[in-house]
Protein backbone atom coordinates (compact mmCIF):
# COMPACT_ATOMS: atom_id res chain seq x y z
CA UNK A 1 0.00 0.00 0.00
CA UNK A 2 1.16 3.60 -0.83
CA UNK A 3 2.13 4.99 2.66
CA UNK A 4 1.46 8.61 0.82
CA UNK A 5 -2.50 7.36 0.29
CA UNK A 6 -5.08 7.13 2.72
CA UNK A 7 -5.90 3.43 3.38
CA UNK A 8 -9.76 3.85 1.31
CA UNK A 9 -8.33 6.34 -0.96
CA UNK A 10 -8.27 3.42 -3.48
CA UNK A 11 -11.20 1.84 -2.97
CA UNK A 12 -13.54 5.28 -4.48
CA UNK A 13 -12.50 3.34 -7.82
CA UNK A 14 -13.58 -0.51 -6.42
CA UNK A 15 -16.77 -1.89 -7.16
CA UNK A 16 -16.49 -4.95 -6.43
CA UNK A 17 -16.75 -5.14 -3.72
CA UNK A 18 -18.91 7.71 7.00
CA UNK A 19 -19.16 27.61 17.57
CA UNK A 20 -20.30 30.30 15.01
CA UNK A 21 -19.79 29.75 12.07
CA UNK A 22 -20.70 31.49 8.43
CA UNK A 23 -23.79 30.96 6.14
CA UNK A 24 -22.37 28.24 3.30
CA UNK A 25 -22.11 29.98 -0.11
CA UNK A 26 -23.28 27.27 -2.62
CA UNK A 27 -20.92 27.97 -5.84
CA UNK A 28 -22.97 25.14 -7.50
CA UNK A 29 -25.53 26.65 -10.20
CA UNK A 30 -28.54 24.34 -11.57
CA UNK A 31 -27.49 25.37 -14.60
CA UNK A 32 -23.80 23.28 -14.34
CA UNK A 33 -25.43 20.61 -12.35
CA UNK A 34 -28.83 19.28 -12.92
CA UNK A 35 -30.89 18.78 -10.33
CA UNK A 36 -34.28 16.33 -10.55
CA UNK A 37 -37.85 19.25 -9.95
CA UNK A 38 -38.61 17.04 -6.76
CA UNK A 39 -34.94 17.95 -5.27
CA UNK A 40 -35.41 21.11 -6.06
CA UNK A 41 -39.07 21.27 -3.75
CA UNK A 42 -36.35 19.93 -1.07
CA UNK A 43 -34.00 22.40 -1.28
CA UNK A 44 -36.82 25.18 -1.36
CA UNK A 45 -38.43 23.43 1.87
CA UNK A 46 -35.01 22.99 3.74
CA UNK A 47 -34.12 26.81 3.01
CA UNK A 48 -37.11 27.61 4.88
CA UNK A 49 -37.13 25.41 7.35
CA UNK A 50 -33.12 26.30 7.95
CA UNK A 51 -34.72 29.70 9.40
CA UNK A 52 -36.77 28.03 12.03
CA UNK A 53 -33.25 25.99 12.96
CA UNK A 54 -35.36 22.53 13.37
CA UNK A 55 -31.92 20.46 13.99
CA UNK A 56 -31.80 17.88 16.48
CA UNK A 57 -28.57 16.81 18.13
CA UNK A 58 -27.29 13.34 16.85
CA UNK A 59 -25.24 13.60 20.21
CA UNK A 60 -26.48 14.35 23.32
CA UNK A 61 -23.02 15.80 24.33
CA UNK A 62 -23.57 12.79 28.00
CA UNK A 63 -23.19 9.34 26.59
CA UNK A 64 -23.37 7.41 23.28
CA UNK A 65 -27.30 7.11 23.48
CA UNK A 66 -28.38 6.32 20.17
CA UNK A 67 -24.68 4.97 19.16
CA UNK A 68 -24.04 1.21 17.90
CA UNK A 69 -20.72 0.07 18.20
CA UNK A 70 -19.88 -2.49 15.18
CA UNK A 71 -16.58 -3.54 15.16
CA UNK A 72 -14.73 -2.04 17.47
CA UNK A 73 -13.23 -2.20 20.86
CA UNK A 74 -16.12 -0.94 24.01
CA UNK A 75 -13.39 2.12 24.58
CA UNK A 76 -12.67 2.96 20.93
CA UNK A 77 -15.64 5.68 20.84
CA UNK A 78 -15.92 7.93 24.78
CA UNK A 79 -17.55 10.93 25.78
CA UNK A 80 -15.03 13.45 27.30
CA UNK A 81 -16.27 16.90 28.58
CA UNK A 82 -18.64 17.00 25.80
CA UNK A 83 -16.87 15.37 22.82
CA UNK A 84 -16.79 11.84 21.37
CA UNK A 85 -13.48 11.06 21.48
CA UNK A 86 -12.01 8.40 19.08
CA UNK A 87 -8.67 6.58 20.13
CA UNK A 88 -8.75 5.42 16.37
CA UNK A 89 -7.42 1.90 17.26
CA UNK A 90 -8.81 -0.79 16.28
CA UNK A 91 -9.92 0.69 12.37
CA UNK A 92 -13.73 0.32 12.35
CA UNK A 93 -17.00 2.48 12.78
CA UNK A 94 -19.81 3.20 15.11
CA UNK A 95 -23.02 3.97 13.49
CA UNK A 96 -26.37 5.05 14.17
CA UNK A 97 -28.92 3.48 15.66
CA UNK A 98 -31.55 4.06 12.55
CA UNK A 99 -31.82 4.69 9.18
CA UNK A 100 -31.53 8.30 7.67
CA UNK A 101 -32.26 9.42 4.15
CA UNK A 102 -32.58 12.98 3.48
CA UNK A 103 -31.00 15.49 6.19
CA UNK A 104 -28.43 17.89 6.46
CA UNK A 105 -26.12 17.03 8.88
CA UNK A 106 -23.36 19.18 11.12
CA UNK A 107 -20.32 17.98 13.07
CA UNK A 108 -16.75 19.33 13.85
CA UNK A 109 -13.83 17.61 14.24
CA UNK A 110 -10.29 17.98 15.17
CA UNK A 111 -7.67 15.72 14.64
CA UNK A 112 -4.83 15.37 17.48
CA UNK A 113 -1.83 14.51 15.32
CA UNK A 114 -1.00 15.74 11.88
CA UNK A 115 -1.80 13.28 8.88
CA UNK A 116 -4.59 11.51 11.52
CA UNK A 117 -7.43 10.13 9.47
CA UNK A 118 -10.89 8.89 10.21
CA UNK A 119 -14.14 9.77 8.72
CA UNK A 120 -18.14 9.60 8.40
CA UNK A 121 -19.95 7.26 6.30
CA UNK A 122 -23.25 8.32 4.83
CA UNK A 123 -26.33 6.06 3.79
CA UNK A 124 -23.95 3.07 5.24
CA UNK A 125 -24.70 -0.56 5.55
CA UNK A 126 -25.18 -1.94 9.43
CA UNK A 127 -22.31 -4.14 8.60
CA UNK A 128 -18.76 -4.42 6.83
CA UNK A 129 -18.33 -5.36 3.73
CA UNK A 130 -16.26 -8.82 3.63
CA UNK A 131 -12.31 -8.03 3.43
CA UNK A 132 -12.68 -4.66 5.55
CA UNK A 133 -13.33 -2.90 8.55
CA UNK A 134 -15.62 -0.32 6.60
CA UNK A 135 -19.13 -0.34 5.27
CA UNK A 136 -20.90 0.19 1.92
CA UNK A 137 -21.47 3.52 1.82
CA UNK A 138 -20.58 7.28 0.64
CA UNK A 139 -17.55 8.30 2.64
CA UNK A 140 -16.79 12.13 3.70
CA UNK A 141 -13.27 12.31 4.37
CA UNK A 142 -12.05 13.61 7.65
CA UNK A 143 -8.46 13.49 7.07
CA UNK A 144 -5.60 16.44 8.34
CA UNK A 145 -4.66 18.28 5.83
CA UNK A 146 -0.67 17.61 6.20
CA UNK A 147 -1.96 13.98 4.60
CA UNK A 148 -2.87 15.57 1.39
CA UNK A 149 -1.40 12.87 -1.46
CA UNK A 150 1.77 14.62 -3.43
CA UNK A 151 -0.07 14.23 -6.71
CA UNK A 152 -2.99 15.17 -6.03
CA UNK A 153 -5.13 12.43 -6.04
CA UNK A 154 -6.36 12.35 -2.26
CA UNK A 155 -6.80 14.95 -0.20
CA UNK A 156 -7.64 16.05 3.82
CA UNK A 157 -9.67 19.30 2.52
CA UNK A 158 -13.20 17.40 2.36
CA UNK A 159 -12.89 14.66 -0.33
CA UNK A 160 -16.10 12.34 -1.02
CA UNK A 161 -16.43 8.88 -2.29
CA UNK A 162 -18.23 5.78 -2.55
CA UNK A 163 -16.53 2.67 -0.65
CA UNK A 164 -16.94 -0.99 -1.03
CA UNK A 165 -20.01 -1.07 -3.70
CA UNK A 166 -21.13 1.76 -2.96
CA UNK A 167 -21.90 4.13 -6.17
CA UNK A 168 -21.27 8.11 -6.27
CA UNK A 169 -20.77 10.39 -9.60
CA UNK A 170 -18.50 12.89 -8.44
CA UNK A 171 -19.13 16.56 -9.56
CA UNK A 172 -15.72 17.17 -11.16
CA UNK A 173 -14.10 13.60 -12.55
CA UNK A 174 -11.64 12.60 -10.37
CA UNK A 175 -8.03 12.36 -12.08
CA UNK A 176 -8.05 8.32 -12.07
CA UNK A 177 -11.36 8.25 -12.75
CA UNK A 178 -12.28 7.05 -9.20
CA UNK A 179 -15.97 7.71 -7.89
CA UNK A 180 -14.11 10.13 -5.55
CA UNK A 181 -14.74 13.94 -5.71
CA UNK A 182 -11.62 16.57 -5.34
CA UNK A 183 -12.67 19.55 -3.24
CA UNK A 184 -12.62 22.93 -5.11
CA UNK A 185 -10.36 24.41 -2.63
CA UNK A 186 -8.65 23.83 0.97
CA UNK A 187 -10.46 25.05 3.35
CA UNK A 188 -9.52 22.73 6.36
CA UNK A 189 -7.33 23.52 9.24
CA UNK A 190 -4.46 21.90 10.41
CA UNK A 191 -4.62 19.15 13.41
CA UNK A 192 -5.42 20.66 17.46
CA UNK A 193 -7.45 23.18 15.46
CA UNK A 194 -11.55 22.55 15.08
CA UNK A 195 -13.45 22.04 11.28
CA UNK A 196 -17.08 22.43 10.67
CA UNK A 197 -18.57 19.95 8.19
CA UNK A 198 -22.30 20.52 6.55
CA UNK A 199 -23.18 17.49 4.57
CA UNK A 200 -26.54 17.88 2.88
CA UNK A 201 -27.82 14.48 1.45
CA UNK A 202 -31.14 14.89 -0.72
CA UNK A 203 -32.72 12.61 -3.18
CA UNK A 204 -28.90 10.76 -3.75
CA UNK A 205 -27.22 14.14 -4.29
CA UNK A 206 -24.49 14.95 -1.59
CA UNK A 207 -22.73 18.13 -0.95
CA UNK A 208 -19.83 18.73 1.88
CA UNK A 209 -19.50 22.39 2.91
CA UNK A 210 -15.71 23.11 4.98
CA UNK A 211 -15.41 25.68 7.56
CA UNK A 212 -18.51 27.42 5.83
CA UNK A 213 -18.41 26.59 2.12
CA UNK A 214 -19.55 23.86 -0.10
CA UNK A 215 -16.27 22.55 -1.97
CA UNK A 216 -17.45 18.63 -2.85
CA UNK A 217 -20.31 17.22 -4.04
CA UNK A 218 -21.93 14.31 -6.39
CA UNK A 219 -24.84 12.50 -7.57
CA UNK A 220 -26.73 9.17 -8.44
CA UNK A 221 -25.54 7.67 -4.88
CA UNK A 222 -26.24 4.90 -4.55
CA UNK A 223 -27.66 3.64 -1.13
CA UNK A 224 -29.50 6.52 -0.74
CA UNK A 225 -31.29 5.82 2.66
CA UNK A 226 -29.02 3.94 5.39
CA UNK A 227 -26.97 4.26 8.73
CA UNK A 228 -24.42 7.42 9.45
CA UNK A 229 -20.70 6.15 11.20
CA UNK A 230 -17.95 7.45 12.68
CA UNK A 231 -14.87 5.72 11.67
CA UNK A 232 -11.91 5.49 13.85
CA UNK A 233 -9.11 4.78 11.71
CA UNK A 234 -5.56 4.87 13.42
CA UNK A 235 -5.09 7.91 15.51
CA UNK A 236 -7.11 9.55 17.87
CA UNK A 237 -10.02 11.91 16.39
CA UNK A 238 -12.37 14.47 18.40
CA UNK A 239 -16.31 14.88 17.07
CA UNK A 240 -18.24 17.45 18.77
CA UNK A 241 -21.94 19.94 18.30
CA UNK A 242 -23.26 16.73 15.47
CA UNK A 243 -27.07 17.99 14.95
CA UNK A 244 -29.42 16.90 12.45
CA UNK A 245 -32.57 18.08 10.49
CA UNK A 246 -34.42 15.94 8.60
CA UNK A 247 -35.68 16.31 5.23
CA UNK A 248 -38.95 14.83 3.80
CA UNK A 249 -38.57 11.78 1.77
CA UNK A 250 -37.93 11.12 -1.75
CA UNK A 251 -39.34 7.47 -1.39
CA UNK A 252 -36.14 5.56 -2.88
CA UNK A 253 -36.62 2.34 -4.73
CA UNK A 254 -35.72 -0.98 -2.48
CA UNK A 255 -32.34 -1.31 -4.17
CA UNK A 256 -31.50 2.26 -3.01
CA UNK A 257 -31.79 1.52 0.62
CA UNK A 258 -29.23 0.07 2.95
CA UNK A 259 -30.21 -3.65 4.71
CA UNK A 260 -31.36 -3.13 8.03
CA UNK A 261 -29.54 -4.19 11.36
CA UNK A 262 -29.96 -6.96 12.75
CA UNK A 263 -28.69 -8.04 16.01
CA UNK A 264 -25.30 -9.47 15.27
CA UNK A 265 -22.73 -9.25 18.30
CA UNK A 266 -18.89 -8.79 17.35
CA UNK A 267 -16.99 -11.42 18.67
CA UNK A 268 -13.03 -9.38 18.64
CA UNK A 269 -12.03 -6.10 19.64
CA UNK A 270 -9.07 -5.12 17.22
CA UNK A 271 -6.76 -4.88 20.13
CA UNK A 272 -6.06 -8.10 22.03
CA UNK A 273 -6.94 -11.28 22.51
CA UNK A 274 -10.05 -10.69 25.15
CA UNK A 275 -12.90 -13.25 24.71
CA UNK A 276 -11.10 -15.79 23.11
CA UNK A 277 -8.68 -18.96 24.65
CA UNK A 278 -5.87 -20.44 23.12
CA UNK A 279 -4.29 -23.45 24.28
CA UNK A 280 -1.43 -23.77 26.22
CA UNK A 281 2.11 -23.20 24.52
CA UNK A 282 0.21 -21.96 21.27
CA UNK A 283 -0.60 -17.99 22.36
CA UNK A 284 2.19 -16.18 20.52
CA UNK A 285 1.29 -18.69 17.05
CA UNK A 286 -1.90 -15.86 17.51
CA UNK A 287 -1.15 -12.40 16.68
CA UNK A 288 -3.73 -9.35 16.65
CA UNK A 289 -3.26 -7.13 13.83
CA UNK A 290 -5.95 -4.23 14.11
CA UNK A 291 -8.98 -5.45 12.64
CA UNK A 292 -7.22 -8.86 11.38
CA UNK A 293 -6.40 -11.63 13.46
CA UNK A 294 -3.34 -13.55 12.27
CA UNK A 295 -2.22 -16.88 12.48
CA UNK A 296 1.47 -17.69 12.05
CA UNK A 297 1.01 -21.45 11.34
CA UNK A 298 4.32 -22.74 12.43
CA UNK A 299 2.23 -25.84 14.15
CA UNK A 300 -0.76 -27.06 14.28
CA UNK A 301 -3.06 -24.41 16.69
CA UNK A 302 -7.05 -24.04 18.22
CA UNK A 303 -8.54 -20.88 19.00
CA UNK A 304 -12.09 -20.71 20.60
CA UNK A 305 -14.20 -18.21 22.01
CA UNK A 306 -14.77 -17.81 25.66
CA UNK A 307 -18.41 -17.37 25.24
CA UNK A 308 -20.74 -19.75 24.09
CA UNK A 309 -24.11 -20.02 22.65
CA UNK A 310 -27.04 -22.00 21.89
CA UNK A 311 -29.18 -23.62 18.82
CA UNK A 312 -30.51 -21.70 16.94
CA UNK A 313 -27.87 -19.41 16.09
CA UNK A 314 -25.59 -17.52 12.98
CA UNK A 315 -21.70 -17.74 12.97
CA UNK A 316 -19.80 -15.47 10.24
CA UNK A 317 -16.36 -14.49 9.81
CA UNK A 318 -14.19 -13.41 7.16
CA UNK A 319 -11.02 -15.71 6.03
CA UNK A 320 -7.59 -15.92 3.79
CA UNK A 321 -5.19 -18.12 3.76
CA UNK A 322 -1.72 -16.66 3.19
CA UNK A 323 -0.07 -19.84 1.82
CA UNK A 324 -1.42 -22.41 -0.33
CA UNK A 325 -1.47 -25.24 2.04
CA UNK A 326 -2.87 -23.67 5.04
CA UNK A 327 -6.11 -25.46 6.83
CA UNK A 328 -8.55 -23.87 8.18
CA UNK A 329 -11.44 -25.23 9.86
CA UNK A 330 -14.50 -23.74 12.16
CA UNK A 331 -15.96 -26.19 14.56
CA UNK A 332 -19.20 -24.88 15.83
CA UNK A 333 -19.96 -25.77 19.91
CA UNK A 334 -16.36 -27.00 20.91
CA UNK A 335 -13.04 -28.60 19.53
CA UNK A 336 -15.07 -32.17 19.24
CA UNK A 337 -18.03 -31.45 17.51
CA UNK A 338 -19.08 -32.77 14.36
CA UNK A 339 -20.19 -29.27 13.04
CA UNK A 340 -17.22 -28.55 11.36
CA UNK A 341 -16.49 -27.30 8.09
CA UNK A 342 -13.07 -26.66 6.37
CA UNK A 343 -12.76 -23.62 4.92
CA UNK A 344 -11.86 -23.81 0.91
CA UNK A 345 -11.99 -21.13 -1.97
CA UNK A 346 -14.30 -22.90 -4.53
CA UNK A 347 -16.04 -20.13 -5.06
CA UNK A 348 -14.87 -16.38 -5.83
CA UNK A 349 -13.50 -14.49 -2.92
CA UNK A 350 -16.40 -12.15 -2.26
CA UNK A 351 -13.66 -9.35 -0.57
CA UNK A 352 -10.53 -8.01 -1.98
CA UNK A 353 -7.41 -9.77 -1.75
CA UNK A 354 -8.55 -12.89 -1.71
CA UNK A 355 -10.78 -12.67 1.79
CA UNK A 356 -13.83 -15.12 1.74
CA UNK A 357 -16.98 -14.37 3.96
CA UNK A 358 -18.47 -17.70 5.78
CA UNK A 359 -21.96 -17.96 7.25
CA UNK A 360 -22.77 -20.96 9.52
CA UNK A 361 -25.96 -21.47 10.92
CA UNK A 362 -27.65 -24.63 13.20
CA UNK A 363 -31.51 -24.37 13.47
CA UNK A 364 -33.31 -26.63 16.20
CA UNK A 365 -35.14 -29.73 15.26
CA UNK A 366 -35.71 -32.19 15.24
CA UNK A 367 -34.14 -33.08 13.25
CA UNK A 368 -31.93 -29.89 13.61
CA UNK A 369 -30.43 -28.58 10.52
CA UNK A 370 -26.46 -26.95 10.16
CA UNK A 371 -26.14 -25.21 7.53
CA UNK A 372 -23.05 -23.65 5.31
CA UNK A 373 -22.73 -20.15 2.98
CA UNK A 374 -19.77 -19.49 1.32
CA UNK A 375 -19.35 -16.40 -0.71
CA UNK A 376 -22.47 -15.06 -0.77
CA UNK A 377 -23.78 -18.32 -2.68
CA UNK A 378 -25.90 -21.18 -0.81
CA UNK A 379 -23.75 -24.57 0.11
CA UNK A 380 -24.16 -27.51 -2.04
CA UNK A 381 -26.66 -30.10 -0.80
CA UNK A 382 -23.79 -31.79 1.13
CA UNK A 383 -23.31 -28.77 3.03
CA UNK A 384 -26.83 -28.37 4.44
CA UNK A 385 -26.79 -31.15 7.03
CA UNK A 386 -29.40 -33.08 9.39
CA UNK A 387 -27.68 -33.36 12.87
CA UNK A 388 -28.50 -37.07 13.98
CA UNK A 389 -26.56 -36.27 17.09
CA UNK A 390 -23.85 -33.68 17.94
CA UNK A 391 -23.57 -30.86 21.20
CA UNK A 392 -26.63 -27.87 20.56
CA UNK A 393 -24.55 -25.19 22.36
CA UNK A 394 -20.74 -24.42 22.77
CA UNK A 395 -18.12 -21.94 22.07
CA UNK A 396 -16.93 -21.09 18.10
CA UNK A 397 -13.24 -22.66 17.53
CA UNK A 398 -11.20 -22.40 14.76
CA UNK A 399 -8.14 -24.65 13.83
CA UNK A 400 -5.07 -23.57 11.71
CA UNK A 401 -2.78 -25.72 10.66
CA UNK A 402 -0.18 -25.98 7.68
CA UNK A 403 0.48 -22.26 7.46
CA UNK A 404 -0.50 -18.68 7.43
CA UNK A 405 -4.19 -17.91 7.85
CA UNK A 406 -6.05 -14.31 8.94
CA UNK A 407 -9.29 -14.15 10.54
CA UNK A 408 -11.93 -10.90 10.61
CA UNK A 409 -15.30 -9.77 11.18
CA UNK A 410 -16.38 -12.22 13.75
CA UNK A 411 -19.74 -11.88 14.24
CA UNK A 412 -22.74 -14.03 15.69
CA UNK A 413 -26.26 -13.87 16.42
CA UNK A 414 -27.98 -16.59 19.05
CA UNK A 415 -28.85 -16.88 23.25
CA UNK A 416 -25.21 -16.93 25.37
CA UNK A 417 -24.88 -20.39 27.11
CA UNK A 418 -22.62 -20.05 30.11
CA UNK A 419 -20.06 -22.55 29.50
CA UNK A 420 -19.74 -25.04 32.63
CA UNK A 421 -16.67 -23.74 34.67
CA UNK A 422 -17.58 -19.97 33.52
CA UNK A 423 -17.87 -17.15 36.13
Amino acid sequence: MNEHIPSKARHGKCRATTSSIPECRNSYSLRRSPVPWLLIILMAWSTSARAADTFTPLFNGRDLSGWVLVNVASNTFTVRDGVIVSTGKPTGVMRTDRHYENFILEAEWKHLQPKGNAGIFIWSEPMTAPGTPFAKSIEVQVLDPAADHPEGIATGHGDLFAIHGARLTPDRPHPRGWERCLPAEKRAKPASAWNHYRIEAIAGRLTLAVNGKIVSGGTNCTPRKGYICLESEGSECHFRNLRLQELPSSNPAPEQIASKAESWQSLYTGLDLSGWKVERGRAEQWQVKDWVLECDGRESTVISSVSGWQAPCILQFDWRRLDHDTQIECRFFGLDSPLTVNLRTGTKALGPNGWNRTWLWIEVGPPGRFGVRHNDQAGEPAELRKIISGPTAGPMCFAVSNGRAQLANFFVQGKPWMLPGAK
